[in-house]
């Protein structure tokens, strides 16, 4: 698996793509149970994350 081959690699999931890595990873991806969500989000990251994807604020989504 690429990432225990490269822990130091960086991956970010957007949309669709959260879910491919979560589900890769061994993680669960179930619907939703209020539906589609829609909409530009805040992403609050911790300290530690804004480090590894080197930014300086949060960061915001919008819908693709």
């Amino acid at each position: 698996m690429v990432y225990e081959e490269y822990p130091s690699k960086k991956i970010i999931g957007i949309c669709f793509g959260h879910q491919i890595i979560a589900q890769a990873l061994g993680g669960k991806v179930e619907l939703n149970q209020k539906g589609w969500e829609m909409a530009v989000r805040q992403i609050n990251l911790l300290s530690t994350e804004k480090r590894l994807f080197d930014l300086k604020d949060n960061i915001m989504v919008p819908p693709f």
